[in-house]
């Protein structure tokens, strides 16, 4: 009876704290809505200023974003005219023409210290409309202007330097474009669902840009005009926004009508006299506060419910430890939150996984795609300079072809370095550790940089005396691009009349067999800050400074040759003052090459082997690389035979076989990619061919695809070896006397 009684006690108590307490919340909600509403006014201010803000922001970053695009591609268009005297007026209106058709670009012109015009159709004189490009023009400029009548056009302009035309420097390239097609990317999604919200240009003098009406203000109406005779809203100085407006300051006018209320937000455009505008009516900025008021009463009525059940849930809570089995029911909640957590973080991270897998398999495509694309105009390219080399009987052409190919070369290693950056990242990448002469390279490398050198009037000079053993086993071909991209941006940063030195030292190693090869380049550029010098590593990283702003360049080349350097086992400093230089100093371990005991056997294997009267079968689509590759071949004594594609050759062994003839071809150059059959399937289908006859024919892969695991995948198809392109002649011919020498 007596525990009954104190039952009943405990549980008036606890209902009567629990209406307490559901008191007091409802009446704190009742009054915070109260307050809420009785500082609307101050809200729909506040959400005024911050809503048209918002819309003036988005608006600011499109015409932004135009504008620069518009300056990139001037940019483009002078890249690919490059430093050079063009012959004639005919010739720049064709390259001018190319640009419009290739970027997609209007009324694109450029002009002479003489100003004259020249556009992608016609060139005139008089240049009197185009004032501003005079030829102290030195810095990227946005100009409006009544070129051709009531429409107003802008031209955007940057200087140009080192390109001439019948001896006239050019000193502008630049693009003219219709001010409303300008301002018509900021008029796509201007009109909300009341049609209350409008978009202009206008110039800090109140002038409208466009042909369009702001509102119900028509196009040739001045808007501070407009302004100062509209009725404000207390609080609002009309005299005062003409020189808001002149001083392209931001600012926010409400404006009272018999209708209703407009909010007109306005900010300054960079680097140009205008002024963007954003109207907006006040049933707008209605209908964002009604959907933000709905918002906050419908969470302070969950906060509410949410406030009452939890009470209740204690209470309940507290009456169930009498039973004393409110652990229990806690632990079990707790279990069961968990495993629900670790069920749904397992399939995030195996999505996260899926998604990894195939961002990674995408990405492994589309090098392989550009591999093989690059490199199959490149091996055209070097195959066609040896040809004309061995046929050309003037030393003068004969030097030109020298340097075509040792730059074809050059340009084939910097492509294979850009497109195995992420295998760098990935840790798959495989140095191709393999003999070469250092001094041989080095002076490959100066072939290149000395021409860049003296079209800037840049003394370079190259020391390779300090090198002992010049012989080394290295991935000299990833050596050559660290140095290259170093010296590369040594011109790019050393103004004209400069010097670039670059030595190369040999010093003693503390394993056995090899030595520690240093290499300074030394340059008297624009040198970089301290600060800069902490990021220089990292991608996409270039200092920003008015000079290297008009530099082109993606940012990329140096942390390339950290990544590089750190993988060979290297070190890398660099020292720089700003307007005296830099040094950069790399050092890599190199294993030592007895080249004289490889160079006799290379030679023995060679002369041990006579190809005359050997048959061999040369399976490739491209009709460019098969023409090369005869040649060559019938140069060596091979009787040379040709399939377009891997049927064809599939057909050709097949017929070899049903004549009695096996063992016809001596050795087969199988491309992979083709239509119809690739060298992969053609490998499998001559393979099950021949096995029946018990003969072994050589198949070697002569494929662009030329990536380690392409070397991987064309032994697994059933090949015995694998040659990339472009064609390295004597590499070629290594690999067919290693099959072709018993």
């Amino acid at each position: 009876m007596q525990k009954t009684t104190k039952d009943k006690t405990y549980r008036s108590a606890f209902i009567a704290a629990s209406l307490i307490i559901v008191a007091i919340i409802v009446g704190a909600t009742l009054l915070y809505i109260r307050a809420t509403n009785n500082n609307m006014d101050q809200a729909v201010n506040t959400l005024s200023s911050f809503y048209m803000e918002e819309l003036l922001g988005k608006r600011e970053v499109v015409l932004k974003d135009a504008l620069n695009r518009d300056f990139e591609l001037l940019g483009r268009v002078v890249a690919l005219i490059g430093t050079k005297e063009i012959q004639d007026q005919a010739s720049l209106r064709k390259v001018l023409l190319f640009s419009q058709t290739l970027y997609g670009a209007k009324k694109l012109a450029m002009v002479d210290e003489d100003n004259t015009i020249y556009t992608a159709h016609s060139t005139f004189s008089d240049a009197s409309r185009y004032a501003f490009l005079q030829k102290d023009f030195t810095e990227p400029r946005i100009v409006t202007s009544n070129l051709y009548g009531a429409k107003k056009q802008v031209v955007l302009a940057i200087p140009v330097e080192g390109i001439r035309v019948l001896g006239k420097r050019i000193i502008a390239c630049f693009i003219q474009l219709d001010i409303d097609d300008v301002a018509g990317s900021l008029t796509s999604d201007n009109v909300n669902s009341s049609g209350k919200v409008f978009i202009g240009l206008y110039y800090k003098n109140g002038e409208n840009l466009t042909t369009s009406k702001f509102d119900e203000i028509d196009s040739k109406q001045n808007l501070i005009k407009f302004i100062q005779k509209a009725l404000l809203l207390a609080g609002q100085d009309s005299s005062k926004i003409g020189t808001s407006f002149h001083k392209g300051e931001k600012g926010l006018v409400t404006i009272k009508s018999a209708d209703d209320i407009k909010y007109i937000y306005y900010s300054p455009v960079e680097n140009t006299d205008w002024m963007l505008t954003v109207m907006v009516h006040d049933n707008t900025i209605a209908d964002q506060l009604g959907n933000i008021s709905r918002r906050i009463l419908q969470r302070n009525v969950f906060q509410l419910i949410s406030t009452m059940v939890f009470l209740i849930a204690m209470f309940l809570l507290i009456g169930s430890l009498y039973k004393r089995n409110g652990d229990i029911r806690r632990r079990h909640q707790e279990l069961q939150i968990k495993a629900r957590n670790e069920r749904e973080q397992k399939m995030r991270l195996e999505e996260i996984a899926t998604m990894a897998k195939a961002a990674n398999m995408a990405k492994t495509n589309f090098l392989n795609s550009m591999s093989h694309d690059i490199r199959t105009p490149m091996n055209a390219i070097i195959g066609y300079t040896a040809m004309a080399k061995r046929y050309s009987d003037n030393s003068k052409v004969e030097d030109y072809l020298g340097k075509i190919d040792v730059s074809g070369r050059q340009l084939l290693s910097l492509v294979n370095q850009v497109l195995e950056m992420s295998r760098i990242e990935s840790g798959k990448i495989v140095l191709s550790e393999e003999p070469a002469d250092l001094v041989e390279k080095a002076n490959a490398v100066r072939t290149i940089i000395a021409a860049d050198c003296n079209m800037k009037n840049i003394s370079f000079t190259i020391d390779t005396s300090g090198i002992v053993h010049k012989d080394v086993i290295q991935d000299v071909s990833r050596v050559n691009q660290i140095i290259s991209n170093i010296l590369g941006n040594a011109v790019k940063y050393t103004p004209e009349g400069g010097s670039i030195s670059c030595t190369a030292v040999e010093k003693p190693w503390d394993k056995e067999g090899y030595g520690l090869y240093e290499i300074m380049v030394k340059d008297t550029g624009i040198g970089m800050s301290d600060e800069f010098l902490k990021h220089i590593f990292e991608e996409f990283s270039r200092e920003k400074t008015s000079t290297i702003s008009r530099i082109q360049g993606t940012g990329l080349g140096m942390s390339i040759v950290k990544k590089l350097v750190d993988l060979m086992g290297g070190d890398i400093d660099i020292q720089s003052t700003p307007g005296q230089g830099t040094v950069v100093t790399v050092s890599i371990p190199m294993k030592w090459d007895d080249v004289s005991r490889r160079r006799e056997t290379e030679a023995q294997n060679l002369e041990a082997v006579d190809f005359r009267g050997k048959r061999l079968l040369l399976v490739e689509d491209n009709e460019m690389n098969r023409e090369i590759a005869s040649d060559i071949l019938m140069e060596s004594g091979f009787v040379v035979e040709t399939a377009e594609d891997g049927l064809i050759a599939v057909e050709k062994v097949s017929n070899s076989v049903d004549s009695g003839k096996p063992g016809y071809y001596d050795v087969i150059l199988m491309d992979i990619q083709m239509p119809r059959m690739n060298g992969f399937e053609a490998t499998q289908a001559i393979r099950a061919i021949l096995v029946a006859q018990d003969v072994h024919v050589p198949i070697i892969a002569l494929s662009a695809n030329a990536f380690e695991e392409d070397r991987q995948k064309s032994l697994e198809a059933g090949m015995d070896d694998h040659v990339a392109k472009p064609i390295d002649v004597q590499k070629l011919k290594e690999t067919l006397a290693k099959y072709l020498r018993h």
